[in-house]
């Protein structure tokens, strides 16, 4: 039976962003199926993000992908190669826009006022500190509800005409 190898990599290497299961040199017979898991690290100290994922050398994916992927290669009957790469979203898109604002912030009702000044906001996210979207609304109010949310610490992610940007806010 006639052998193939896949190779899977990601960068940045000597940072902790994120990682492709399995990783390194595959070997799989001819006509097998390998499936691959490529997961962004989510912490405390940044939400991490699939930046790009290339497969034999042509771009698959290209953007900010802060959820888990899979990709399954079936009836593989060549070598592949597979790389991923990684970003840290305190590096990608955040622009400053300064008249954005909430308040109160603490909230203590979980409702927030987003002064935008002239900025158009197309999408609003609300991230955990996991790095999990909890809320997603599309052409957004001015009035952010989060009283459903426990008590705690959210970052708010705005999607505008200017760019992305993102404010924290807590929820007493």
């Amino acid at each position: 039976m006639k052998k193939f190898t896949i190779t899977a990599t990601y960068a940045p290497t000597d940072k902790d962003w994120g990682k492709i299961s399995p990783e390194g040199i595959i070997e799989v017979n001819e006509g097998e199926s390998k499936k691959f898991t490529i997961t962004p690290k989510h912490s405390t100290n940044g939400i991490f993000v699939i930046k790009e994922l290339k497969v034999d050398g042509r771009v698959k994916t290209i953007g900010n992908l802060s959820s888990v992927m899979t990709s399954t290669f079936e009836n593989i009957n060549s070598d592949i190669t597979i790389h991923v790469v990684f970003d840290s979203t305190a590096s990608i898109g955040d622009v400053s826009i300064p008249e954005l604002s909430i308040s109160p912030n603490p909230t203590t009702d979980g409702k927030v006022i987003v002064e935008t000044g002239n900025v158009e906001i197309n999408k609003i996210e609300v991230v955990n500190a996991s790095g999990n979207i909890i809320i997603a609304i599309e052409n957004p109010t001015t009035v952010l509800d989060l009283s459903n949310l426990n008590k705690g610490s959210y970052f708010v992610r705005f999607y505008t005409e200017k760019g992305i940007t993102s404010r924290k806010v807590v929820k007493n």
